[in-house]
């Protein structure tokens, strides 16, 4: 189970602020918070959000269309 402390530092990781993490996730921002400071318990299908976001695809482009 991740703690409130990874998934902070995920977060940060991302580059993301509490609001664009809740848009990501489609929760509220009070909701990041609490999770960030242990109120709330991170569920499974929150980390597996916070993976596929990690893991994001970049694609290269070749040229200006």
């Amino acid at each position: 189970m991740m703690t409130a402390n990874e998934f902070k530092q995920c977060r940060e990781r991302l580059g993301l602020t509490q609001e664009e993490l809740a848009q990501a996730l489609r929760t509220t921002r009070v909701s990041v918070a609490r999770y960030e400071s242990g109120m709330r318990r991170i569920s499974g299908a929150v980390q597996v959000a916070l993976t596929q976001l990690a893991i994001r695809t970049e694609v290269p482009m070749a040229g200006v269309v």
